[in-house]
């Protein structure tokens, strides 16, 4: 049985013990605030020979269920750590560009006030005072 979501967005990690499987999904709310979920399923196999796939779990099953539960807290923060790195990244490098805009900008209009011209209006007003 599949997970629609899965088709839509992939998980960001599958972990596997035996039939027991967790994934962990990566989603943006309509905020574009980050959040992860983790899904626990089993595999089975069915009376025709076709694969299954449940979210009950047997006693025997509990344990591998906790490993599992533990290893996607892990990958969660993980996962987590590497976006606030990204997005810390991101506002560092935004700054340094804006500032050099604004360094671009504040020194064309102080020439544009000292009455400086460009190459181009320099060869205009040159071919303008010729007879």
């Amino acid at each position: 049985m599949a997970d629609q979501t899965e088709t839509k967005n992939p998980p960001v990690a599958t972990l596997k013990d035996g039939p027991i499987s967790a994934k962990v999904w990566r989603n943006v709310s309509n905020e574009g605030k980050t959040y992860y979920n983790t899904t626990f399923g089993r595999v089975f196999t069915k009376e025709n020979g076709e694969y299954g796939e449940t979210r009950s779990f047997s006693q025997n099953d509990l344990l591998k269920v906790e490993k599992l539960a533990s290893e996607a807290y892990r990958t969660v923060q993980l996962n987590r750590q590497q976006d606030k790195e990204a997005s810390r990244e991101a506002a560092e490098a935004e700054p340094v560009d804006m500032a050099k805009e604004r360094d671009a900008a504040m020194q064309n209009a102080s020439s544009q006030n000292r009455g400086d011209v460009g190459p181009e209006r320099q060869a205009r007003q040159y071919d303008q005072s010729e007879p």
